[in-house]
């Protein structure tokens, strides 16, 4: 492959609407494209990616911060969201003030007693 854009799949070949491509905005941990009708999931990113869409979280909802702590509020109960903030914090061991998708996706799994995939944030 070379670069190049790529249409998305299940487009109808002959319409009169403008195909869809993928952006930036389709490429985050978790995702799952379809190029040339392989499936691809994206697992993981290097550091200057993520460093890139901390940044410009604005560009990246799956990035932002806030974004993604008012979907995980909208789904708890307040008893929940104390208890969500205990696990994140005895999941950083080091103080840090973060932890890992791991941790986290372990964390709302514990509270919610449910096991969603990655793109529980859709």
């Amino acid at each position: 492959m070379e670069r190049m854009k790529i249409k998305k799949p299940n487009q109808p070949p002959y319409s009169t609407k403008l195909p869809e491509y993928y952006s930036y905005r389709d490429l985050y941990v978790g995702a799952v494209i379809v190029l040339n009708n392989f499936y691809f999931k994206l697992f993981d990113a290097d550091e200057y990616c993520f460093k890139f869409m901390e940044k410009n979280s604005q560009m990246f909802e799956y990035s932002n911060v806030n974004s993604v702590f008012r979907k995980v509020q909208s789904m708890l109960q307040t008893d929940q969201i104390n208890y969500l903030g205990d696990l994140l914090r005895q999941s950083d061991t080091f103080n840090a003030g973060y932890t890992g998708l791991q941790s986290f996706y372990g964390a709302v799994a514990s509270v919610t007693g449910k096991h969603f995939n990655f793109a529980i944030f859709d």
